[in-house]
């Protein structure tokens, strides 16, 4: 028979090693972890994830500029602008949506802090956690000219509004318009 204390020093190592490895029971509503033994790495996972770490870039103003420009969060519930610096996102909660009988597939945008990208009455801002079925975060591209860029909308817009930055401003503010030949509407959209 081995001495108990023995016994402990294998079991307690290995019912740890379970919890990182993701072996959470299946009823769990928390995000499973799961690690990589090679670089040391964590990753977590959140259900509704499609992909993550993606910017959403402007084509017209990083194309008149020698950096790339992407939409950056400025705090909960304020309006996003152009930098130099954006924000990482994480595609969430894919959905398709018919628009004049062409289908349209698009995601929810979430920032590392867990906030979701929204237009809220065609200022687009990060607010709240994503929210699976709220039109207002579900964005998604289409094709102006196929390899050029893309005109982005969000489902409560449908294609009668679009992600715009008026003037292609550095940080310039970001909202939902009408097109107009000034505006730099076209899009690099991360799909997954």
């Amino acid at each position: 028979m081995r001495p108990h204390r023995r016994w402990l020093a294998l079991a307690v190592p290995a019912a740890l090693a379970a919890l990182v490895m993701g072996c959470a029971p299946a009823a769990s509503t928390t995000p499973a972890v799961t690690a990589s033994h090679v670089s040391g790495v964590v990753h977590i996972v959140h259900r509704g994830l499609v992909k993550d770490c993606e910017y959403i870039t402007n084509a017209l103003a990083s194309e008149n500029s020698d950096e790339t420009v992407a939409i950056s969060g400025n705090g909960v519930n304020q309006q996003v602008s152009l930098k130099t610096t954006g924000n990482c996102f994480n595609l969430y909660n894919k959905f398709t949506d018919k628009i004049n009988g062409v289908t349209y597939t698009g995601y929810e945008y979430q920032n590392g802090d867990g906030h979701c990208l929204w237009d809220n009455g065609r200022t687009v801002e990060v607010g709240g956690a994503c929210v699976a079925g709220q039109k207002d975060e579900q964005f998604f591209g289409a094709h102006l000219t196929p390899g050029f860029g893309w005109l982005v909308s969000d489902a409560a817009e449908g294609l009668s509004y679009v992600l715009n930055a008026p003037d292609c401003a550095f940080g310039g503010l970001v909202t939902m318009t009408q097109v107009s030949v000034a505006d730099c509407s076209i899009w690099n959209f991360p799909q997954a």
